[in-house]
């Protein structure tokens, strides 16, 4: 039930199609699912039946879970319903990686030029966009643009790092104190509500402020 082409020295099979569905392309590919596509020079499936609904293009191309995509040379996918797209791109269950040598950890997001890092796998629950965007705080978004490598630590946070790597232009803390590390120039209105904790009433004087 299987149509097969050997290498030249009879080693491996360049190409595998099983009447079950299974589909294998590139020498050595290994495509063990139904469910499964295989394509590229040594790609892996995962090699275990519970692993279904893959999709693994390239050379050395692997995955470690199910329902998954695995798309780039070495790229590989560790957990299930990740997706890595790009050369040596690794991604966590959950994780979306997009370039080369990036690092998505768990439900994470790391798009660009060893994005998301430390490599491989990358910090959970973080979003790193830009190349050499490499935030760690847990629960925190990195924008990097300065095109050097921008790794803080700061959990709960959001950052936009356009003219240091270390010193974010625009920053807003869960919970702390956020920052903007330039002038501010607002066009509309700009107020701070009032509030009084120990009385009933509170008594404004409105020749402080038009709010």
């Amino acid at each position: 039930d299987t149509i097969q082409f050997r290498n030249s020295g009879d080693t491996s099979d360049i190409l595998s199609l099983n009447s079950d569905g299974k589909f294998a392309l590139g020498d050595g590919a290994i495509c063990t699912v139904n469910t499964n596509v295989s394509i590229g020079k040594g790609a892996d499936d995962g090699g275990s039946a519970s692993y279904g609904n893959n999709v693994v293009i390239g050379s050395s191309a692997t995955a470690a879970h199910k329902s998954l995509v695995a798309i780039g040379a070495s790229a590989n996918v560790t957990g299930a319903q990740g997706i890595a797209i790009g050369k040596d791109c690794i991604a966590a269950g959950s994780g979306i990686g997009i370039g080369h040598f990036v690092g998505a950890g768990t439900n994470s997001v790391a798009v660009g030029e060893s994005a998301g890092r430390p490599f491989p796998g990358g910090t959970a629950n973080t979003i790193n966009i830009g190349s050499l965007s490499q935030g760690t705080g847990a629960n925190s978004m990195t924008f990097n643009v300065n095109g050097t490598a921008a790794a803080p630590t700061t959990a709960n946070a959001f950052g936009v790092y356009m003219t240091s790597n270390t010193t974010p232009d625009f920053e807003v803390v869960g919970g702390g104190e956020s920052t903007f590390n330039t002038s501010v120039k607002i066009t509309g209105q700009g107020y701070t509500e009032l509030h009084d904790t120990t009385n009933t009433t509170l008594t404004v004087d409105w020749n402080n402020s038009n709010i």
